[in-house]
């Protein structure tokens, strides 16, 4: 096996290397690598390749074009990496033709819908339908006037870290100093 024998040349011991830890050690690494943040920003790094998180504003559908069935997808299952390898080396992309994408799988994506919030008046795709329980009425806010709201029942659906990660640096409302905006 190619993982033993690259372990047992850098210097571990063949005692302290049971084959039957190898199956557990490869699938943890796998794990890792492909379901979180750092792995895939690891594997990116490997490769000298560019890596992108899907955009908060952006809606994602995978569609199986075998089966005919479409999943949607959360922003944080979308890693968007581009590069390439030439022989086995990290190459950047330059004038470099796309492969398209495989036929029986395809990511679908689209603008999320925006909607004016009723209380600061911004237009986002962060907006939610809510009854206000001050008012009784469902009104539309966005995740700051949510996250903000004086009562706890609306505060409780938004969250500071949905302003943090949200990838429109133009809004009014993101955390992102002014100076850093696009």
């Amino acid at each position: 096996m190619g993982i033993r024998h690259q372990l047992l040349r850098a210097g571990i011991h063949e005692d302290d290397l049971p084959s039957s830890w190898l199956p557990a050690i490869i699938a943890a690494m796998e794990k890792w690598l492909i379901t979180t943040p750092d792995g895939l920003k690891y594997v990116a790094g490997l490769f000298n390749f560019d890596i992108k998180p899907g955009e908060e504003d952006k809606n994602y559908l995978l569609v199986d074009n075998v089966n005919y069935t479409t999943i949607p997808l959360k922003t944080s299952q979308v890693w968007f990496f581009e590069g390439a390898l030439v022989d086995g080396i990290p190459i950047p992309l330059m004038n470099v033709e796309k492969v398209p994408p495989l036929p029986q799988l395809e990511l679908e994506i689209s603008e999320s819908a925006k909607n004016k919030c009723d209380n600061c008046g911004i237009v986002s795709h962060c907006t939610k339908e809510l009854l206000d329980p001050i008012t009784d009425n469902l009104v539309s806010l966005c995740n700051y006037c949510v996250t903000f709201h004086e009562h706890p029942r609306v505060n409780e659906n938004g969250g500071w870290q949905v302003c943090e990660r949200c990838t429109t640096l133009k809004c009014k409302n993101h955390p992102v100093p002014t100076r850093k905006r696009g």
